[in-house]
């Protein structure tokens, strides 16, 4: 197993691994994107490229009156009042300067029309390829690296908590693990180490959405690949006596 080292590890090239990927990148950090599949883009590729959005420039354009509260309201009456309020609170609270950061980044919103379950007009359609496209430019340009067809096949805990994962490529695995970084949100100093926006990783039916430690419990330690890393780490200290001894002969 060969072994990297990286600010940040995202699991998934859909569009909510991208914007992170761009901004964890603007702020310095540096990231490695990992997509199972051969093209980025995952799901939100396949989505019906409605975003719901209210006070936005568009809709303003358009002389339709919105509300933050009615936005929460409507998503409040659609999930039958069973939402986490806080959830809902905490959408409406961010989701304009969301939009803005998007339009910033050069995400084109095509239209603003009505949607199941809203009774205002605030639908902001995208064309999904034009958007991932221009997240990964700039992810790219940021020195982000992306990888395709690296499908991850392991979490790496240390003292119960993520710090790396495992992935494919080209028939070889790879072990990369982060270097914590501090990232401070609304005064609140937190530690990005992996943050996972697939669907699924293989070899386990749990569903990862955002968050790896909610679900570090399903992975238990592999003897293999325990044995593997010890060794690959006895060879390495191995090398480095090797070509210490060489230089003080010469």
């Amino acid at each position: 197993i060969r072994m990297n080292r990286d600010h940040l590890i995202i699991v998934g090239a859909g569009m909510a691994g991208l914007c992170a990927a761009v901004e964890a990148s603007t702020a310095g950090a540096k990231v490695i994107v990992l997509e199972k599949q051969a093209e980025i883009g995952g799901s939100s590729l396949l989505s019906g490229c409605f975003m719901a959005f209210t006070e936005t420039d568009f809709q303003k354009k358009l002389g339709i009156e919105d509300s933050i509260e009615s936005l929460m309201e409507d998503f409040m009456a659609v999930g039958h009042y069973k939402n986490k309020r806080t959830l809902i609170e905490a959408y409406g609270k961010h989701q304009l300067a969301t939009y803005n950061w998007l339009v910033n980044q050069g995400v084109q919103f095509q239209t603003c029309q009505a949607v199941s379950g809203h009774s205002n007009p605030r639908g902001h359609t995208i064309i999904p390829s034009q958007a991932i496209g221009q997240l990964r430019s700039n992810a790219e340009a940021n020195g982000v690296i992306i990888k395709t067809n690296a499908p991850v096949v392991r979490l790496v805990k240390k003292n119960e908590q993520v710090v790396g994962v495992v992935y494919e490529e080209n028939g070889e695995q790879f072990a990369d693990f982060s270097i914590a970084v501090p990232v401070e949100i609304e005064g609140k100093e937190y530690w990005a180490k992996v943050v996972v926006t697939c669907g699924q990783i293989k070899d386990t039916k749990t569903t990862v959405a955002f968050n790896p430690f909610d679900v570090a419990e399903e992975w238990k330690a592999d003897k293999e690949y325990k044995k593997q890393l010890a060794e690959s780490k006895a060879k390495a200290k191995a090398d480095k006596l090797a070509r210490s001894k060489s230089k003080s002969k010469s």
